[in-house]
Formats: C-alpha cells, sequence, structure tokens
C-alpha cells in the first residue's frame, strides 16, 4: 500500500460539501455540526479549520508511512468551490480517509468523526433511491 497527499482540490470539495451541509437544511445538518464540533471544528464560523485539520492528518499519514524520506508538504490554500454532489463527496472523503489510514492514526478522534461522517453521506445516498424506497421494511 502507497499512501499520498490527495489533491487540495479534494479538500476543499468535502469541505464546501460539509459547509454547505451543516449550513443548509440537509438532514445530515445537525449531525455533521455536532460530530466536527466534538473535534473543536466550527465549520459554520471558520471552514478553514476543518481543511486545515484534514490536510495536517494527510501530512501525518504520508510522514507516518515514509519516516525516512524529507517530506515537505506544499503549502494548503482552502479555497470554496460549489458544492459537490452527495456522491462525489463521499467519494473523494473516502479517497481521504484511505490516504490517511497509516499508524495509529485511524484510532485518533478527527478520523473517526471523518469516518462517521462518511458513514452518514453513505447512508444519505443509499436512503435517496428508489430501489430503497420500495424495499420491504419489516
Amino acid at each position: 500500500m502507497s499512501t499520498f497527499l490527495v489533491n487540495q482540490e479534494t479538500i476543499n470539495k468535502v469541505v464546501s460539501y460539509l459547509f454547505f451541509t451543516a449550513a443548509g437544511d440537509s438532514p445530515l445538518r445537525g449531525p455533521v455540526d455536532r460530530a466536527l464540533k466534538s473535534v473543536d471544528i466550527n465549520i459554520i464560523s471558520d471552514a478553514t479549520d476543518l481543511s486545515v485539520a484534514m490536510y495536517g492528518l494527510n501530512v501525518a499519514a504520508v510522514r507516518t508511512r515514509y519516516p525516512d524520506k524529507s517530506f515537505m508538504p506544499p503549502k494548503f490554500v482552502y479555497v470554496s468551490v460549489s458544492c459537490p454532489t452527495d456522491i462525489q463527496a463521499y467519494k473523494l472523503l473516502q479517497c481521504w480517509l484511505y490516504q490517511c489510514n497509516e499508524g495509529d492514526i485511524s484510532q485518533t478522534d478527527f478520523y473517526q468523526t471523518m469516518d462517521k461522517i462518511l458513514r452518514w453521506i453513505g447512508e444519505k445516498i443509499i436512503y435517496s433511491l428508489p430501489e430503497y424506497q420500495k424495499a420491504y421494511w419489516g
């Protein structure tokens, strides 16, 4: 397995998605906002905090994977971008989590919070599918 820094657009899109989720009328609004606040991130007041935390965890994962190499990550710049779809956000967050899964990083509160948010997005996608709506319940 290898680990790499995801491109900055990946993080910017995930952050924009979560900002619009927490600020809008999504059914995930409250859960996402509370989950992020549990790791000291108030995405509504400053989305940059989330982007910096995501980038920092990705850098830590790369350094964990390749400890003997001198690694100078490029400067990260948060830029608000248009909100991706649920499916695009899910895939981007899944990629970021995969690239951060090194050493004990997956045991951090921040990683676990983002993994929980990934599952919520996945559930939202599934719940919206016609096949799910038609499936037997009971």
